[in-house]
């Protein structure tokens, strides 16, 4: 009797675009994003799918295409992964590309060669996660010769088939875009959200203390602290704050406040580019309470951070302008009650487990901390247990389910 062979199907391919991310060590907010959700994609890579971390190269003929990122994926991951070598990877029906990070012109020239057209013939599609429109919503709060390079990215995402956004508030943000956009929609476009992971300790496992953290431990028991934490930059709230606390100490308010974050834009861009930034190392700087209540920390382990969240009292998110707010997520993750300024997407990401305040002036600030003070003393202030923050592990699966399901219909020709 002849017996019949069963064979499995070939599983389709899943090209994980981290092209800035595995050639920088910036580590800014987009790129441990990117990170957190490659590390869990290899870790459990989606049924019927082979996961491969690419990145955009340009080949000795000038044309833009995906490599295997091995250098990277070795760097951060023990997970076996096949040796996908050095040549171009392509993609062919049923075959996926999600872009994690922000490529910039790689990925503009990449769109422009016709790359991306290329596999949509074939029945492939290509989907990249947006952050934010900030650059495009609030241009004064970043460099001007930032502009017009973000503008030039998101027009190319938009020539994919589809982007997933980090919030329903970026979703609007982005639709409203879209639809603006002259000329007619002639295919499918995918426009789907969802919300990021909190355990950040998971995907970046690093240790070490700095080295004056025995004085800081020393202020955090002897004063309530409150905790910022993201990149110095002008739409962070930065100078607001200093000056809310600086008022509050004046007043013998007996308070700490600890940042962390590494100055922005501290290498393409100088002078008026970099918009309040020095002003707010300045405003550091200066402040008679450096190293006494002002504790400002530019690079701190996960290990550190994690110590910080569980020694505050309270986390300010003053952000003007946010796609998301991780630091709304790593608070409730750390069951630490947060301060929020009252703009959409904190509201999203956050509901009732933040206190919201409103205005620019130190002085609204002021009146904001101390009333949560006051309701904090009473057990009257609102609790951040209420948010329940993803893991990475979930955000992966939410962000796997919107592009699966929400994704355009393509099929061979």
């Amino acid at each position: 009797m002849m017996s019949t062979v069963l064979h499995q199907p070939m599983p389709n391919k899943l090209l994980l675009d981290i092209s800035e991310t595995s050639q920088t060590q910036l580590k800014s907010g987009i790129q441990r994003v990117a990170q957190a959700l490659l590390l869990e994609f290899i870790r459990r890579p989606p049924k019927g799918y082979e996961v491969i971390p690419v990145r955009l190269e340009r080949a000795a003929d000038l044309q833009w295409t995906y490599v295997y990122a091995k250098e990277y994926v070795q760097r951060i991951s023990d997970t076996p992964q096949p040796d996908y070598g050095t040549q171009p990877i392509e993609l062919a029906a049923g075959d996926r590309c999600l872009i994690l990070d922000i490529s910039m012109w790689r990925l503009v020239q990449a769109v422009e060669q016709g790359l991306f057209e290329r596999w949509r013939s074939k029945g492939a599609f290509s989907v990249a996660i947006i952050y934010d429109l900030l650059p495009l919503q609030y241009p004064q709060f970043f460099p001007p010769n930032a502009i017009a390079p973000f503008e030039e990215w998101i027009h190319a995402v938009g020539q994919l088939d589809g982007m997933i956004s980090i919030s329903k508030a970026v979703k609007e943000d982005f639709r409203v875009w879209y639809e603006a956009l002259p000329g007619p929609k002639t295919k499918p476009f995918q426009q789907s959200w969802f919300h990021l992971g909190a355990d950040f300790e998971r995907a970046f496992p690093s240790a070490g203390l700095p080295e004056n953290i025995e004085q800081i431990m020393r202020a955090v028991q002897e004063r309530p602290t409150f905790l910022m934490v993201g990149t110095l930059e002008p739409r962070k709230g930065y100078l607001q704050t200093i000056a809310a606390f600086d008022l509050l100490w004046k007043r013998g308010v007996q308070i700490n406040l600890v940042m962390v974050g590494k100055e922005g834009w501290t290498s393409s861009f100088t002078g008026q580019q970099r918009r309040t930034i020095p002003q707010i190392i300045r405003a550091i700087g200066i402040n008679s309470q450096l190293d006494k209540q002002l504790f400002w920390l530019e690079e701190v382990s996960d290990e550190a951070l994690a110590l910080l969240y569980s020694k505050s009292t309270c986390v300010i998110a003053a952000s003007e302008a946010e796609g998301f707010g991780l630091s709304l997520i790593e608070a409730a993750h750390h069951e630490l009650p947060l301060i929020a300024r009252d703009i959409p997407v904190f509201r999203e990401v956050a509901g009732a487990g933040a206190f919201y305040f409103k205005g620019l002036e130190p002085q609204d600030l002021c009146a904001a901390i101390e009333q949560w003070l006051s309701l904090n003393e009473q057990h009257l202030a609102p609790s951040s247990q209420s948010i329940a923050p993803l893991s990475w592990a979930q955000s992966a699966r939410q962000l796997w389910d919107r592009l699966i399901k929400d994704g355009p219909c393509i099929t061979k020709p």
